[in-house]
């Protein structure tokens, strides 16, 4: 497997290869991970507002999905324009019911709301909590 991880543009231990640091702005994300395995690539752009570099990479096979309609995060429209760069991706959403605060926008989006809205619809998946996904190549 290789992994390329980049942790606010700080190249990360020696086994692992940073993405390009000038790629994202140290100041427009928090962490961006881009692996790549036998089976697959995943890729998560981060928590931050849309990035147009976001919207020019490889085509991955998974990405882990933030939707939240907050302008700290991608915001929802962000989050569309996002999914639809990338239309036969995979979509794990994240961020959504993983914290118990009814008020915070973050965590609370719905992922229903992402069907209407995406290409390929049936590639938004809203996993249980320690439900597996299995990537397989095609």
């Amino acid at each position: 497997m290789n992994l390329r991880f980049s942790e606010n543009g700080q190249a990360m231990p020696a086994e692992i290869i940073p993405i390009e640091k000038e790629a994202f702005s140290d100041q427009d994300h928090t962490s961006v991970y881009w692996l790549e395995t036998p089976d697959g690539t995943i890729w998560t752009p981060g928590d931050s507002r849309l990035l147009e570099e976001q919207l020019h990479m490889p085509d991955p096979d998974v990405i882990l999905f933030d939707f939240a309609d907050n302008p700290v995060h991608i915001t929802f429209e962000g989050a569309v324009k996002l999914a639809n760069t990338y239309p036969k991706a995979k979509l794990v959403c994240i961020h959504w019911g993983t914290v118990d605060a009814p008020e915070m926008n973050t965590f609370n989006g719905n992922p229903e709301d992402l069907l209407t809205r995406v290409t390929n619809p049936e590639r938004v998946l809203a996993l249980n909590p320690g439900e597996p996904l299995i990537l397989k190549k095609d």
